[in-house]
């Protein structure tokens, strides 16, 4: 694939994810599958990885008007630690919680996807609930 395939390949799965948020159902399977085919093209395409640090830096930073959870889904697999460096760079040059206290709660959730402690989010997305809790019934499925 070229660049230029890959790099609309993955602004369309994240419009597709986007329209998905924007539908007034809450969290749904459908969701998670959308957020899933984006984390798919990256870990396919591992020659383009510095490609899409650059495009989740863009979501993270809120160049682009993607849902979080874009953020939140893939770097609880890739964790690229260069979108959360952004993100927080972004955060606290902002002034942190006096500058900025309207990103706090973002700046965690993007915090807590990096740690090793099971994920809160989990249960909402099959994939990685999975990954988590091997063996257990998804929540979502019950």
């Amino acid at each position: 694939m070229l660049t230029m395939d890959i790099e609309q390949k993955f602004w369309g799965l994240c419009k597709e994810a986007q329209a998905e948020d924007e539908k007034d159902y809450g969290i749904t399977p459908k969701f998670g599958e959308k957020l899933h085919n984006i984390l798919q093209l990256v870990m396919d395409n591992p020659e383009y990885e510095e490609n899409f640090k650059k495009y989740f830096i863009d979501i993270g930073l809120n160049e682009t008007k993607f849902t979080e959870w874009i953020i939140l889904y893939c770097m609880r697999e890739l964790r690229y630690s260069e979108v959360q460096e952004a993100i927080n760079k972004k955060f606290n040059d902002l002034g942190g919680i006096d500058g900025a206290p309207g990103l706090m709660n973002y700046v965690s959730h993007v915090n807590w996807t990096y740690e090793d402690t099971p994920w809160e989010d989990a249960d909402f997305f099959k994939y990685h609930w999975e990954k988590e809790h091997p063996g257990e019934p998804w929540p979502l499925e019950a």
